[in-house]
């Protein structure tokens, strides 16, 4: 396509220069005209027309992981583990790499890094996703790989008194979310994107939408809770209403 919209337009520059009283010689109009072509078309190089049509790297993983509906942070994440992987072989494009490349940068980051075993299972998996579903190369068995020490440590847990005096210190808001978050069990996401028409005050029920895994599930509205976020709901909803009414105004 990009080969015949430029012939085209040497056509049409030709054209305009006969009608001006120029007519350009016709083998230099030629070689140039053939010299275009091979380029565009070079298949030992790829030609201009492969790169042209070739997305880049990014735009590749975005549009794979969008199609497998990953969270956007799962996304970001992988993304920035593949941009490490590349940074860290002196960027060469990943096609071009092995097994034993992916092996010496997941040992890079337990030796050097001394990253977490979930953080670097985080980047063995980005680069699996990267491999198998963007550039669809199977590779072989990857081996070799000194893993991090996982640490083994006790969960910090808060008791209910304590629990109860941080949510107090927080402001309308913020205390309605975190409410929320220890209440319901809800995600932060989760707890930003709930929709009016989401709760349920008749029955104490909160319907979490596109939760994780983007499915849908049912938790409860704790009845602590249920009256300040109804109050809440009515101020808004007073709010907007007054703002429709200014509007109207400044429209008149």
């Amino acid at each position: 396509e990009a080969e015949r919209n430029y012939l085209r337009f040497v056509s049409e520059e030709r054209s305009r220069q006969i009608m001006r009283g120029r007519d350009p010689p016709r083998s230099g109009l030629v070689q140039h005209t053939k010299y275009i072509s091979e380029v565009l078309n070079n298949t030992a190089g790829g030609g201009i027309i492969h790169h042209m049509a070739e997305k880049k790297l990014r735009d590749q993983v975005r549009d794979v992981a969008r199609l497998r509906h990953l969270g956007l942070r799962t996304e970001e994440a992988y993304w920035n583990w593949i941009k490490r992987f590349i940074l860290f072989h002196k960027k060469p494009h990943p096609r071009d790499l092995s097994s034993e490349d992916i092996s010496a940068f997941l040992i890079h980051l337990a030796v050097d890094g001394q990253v977490a075993a979930s953080t670097q299972n985080q980047a063995l998996n980005a680069l699996v996703f990267l491999y198998r579903q963007v550039l669809k190369i199977e590779l072989p068995q990857i081996e070799g790989i000194v893993r991090a020490r996982q640490k083994r440590r006790l969960p910090v847990v808060l008791t209910r008194e304590e629990t109860e005096a941080v949510i107090a210190r927080l402001s309308h808001i913020n205390r309605l979310l975190a409410s929320l978050l220890y209440g319901a069990g809800l995600r932060v996401m989760e707890s930003v994107r709930l929709r009016v028409k989401d709760i349920d005050f008749a029955r104490g029920e909160i319907i979490v939408r596109d939760g994780k895994g983007e499915q849908d599930r049912i938790t409860m509205l704790p009845q602590s809770i249920g009256k300040a976020l109804e109050a809440h709901l009515n101020g808004v909803k007073r709010l907007h209403e007054r703002s429709k009414i200014t509007n109207l105004r400044f429209k008149i």
